[in-house]
């Protein structure tokens, strides 16, 4: 009905030019490249776009923020690779032990202290690391509990032109 109104008609070549002209008003398409060049589509054919997500502007953002006043689940490991978290963590407030025993990890409260004591920059709030005990005294963690995520969504920046970014990917 809208190629009606819009007084769009098709007509092949004909060898017979016998036959009556069309209106003079219509306008005669004879391929499919000169109608989508003459109408104007109100959205996408195969439905509504995505808008596209850029995890490193958003790491930026949360970086210059006030500390404390926003769960910062967006976080840039390096230059080339940001990550995001959602609000809620799949378990919350796990302790380390149950950590380790749930995913297999013997060696998991080791490998936080050694983290802990690298003196990572996403770490400057909690402290540098275990306290040192001048005795010799085992030392007592500072981490106990953990949130785990067991989804990650992950972006990187393309590797030939580092300043385009590509879509995010999700890591179970």
């Amino acid at each position: 009905m809208a190629m009606l109104e819009a007084k769009v008609e098709f007509y092949g070549e004909d060898e017979d030019e016998d036959e009556e002209d069309p209106e003079p008003s219509a306008h005669i398409l004879t391929t499919t490249a000169s109608l989508l060049s003459k109408i104007q589509l109100s959205g996408g054919i195969a439905g509504p776009t995505r808008v596209a997500v850029d995890y490193f502007a958003t790491a930026l953002q949360l970086s210059t923020t006030v500390a404390g006043s926003s769960p910062h689940h967006t976080m840039v490991s390096n230059s080339n690779v940001a990550f995001h978290l959602t609000r809620d963590a799949n378990f919350k407030h796990m302790s380390v032990e149950n950590v380790m025993e749930k995913y297999g990890l013997p060696d998991l409260r080791d490998a936080i202290a050694g983290y802990l004591s690298s003196g990572s920059r996403w770490i400057s709030s909690i402290g540098s690391g275990l306290p040192a005990r001048p005795n010799g005294e085992k030392r007592t963690p500072l981490v106990t509990h953990l949130n785990i995520w067991t989804r990650v969504r992950i972006q990187q920046k393309e590797y030939h032109y580092p300043h385009n970014n590509l879509p995010p990917e999700t890591v179970n």
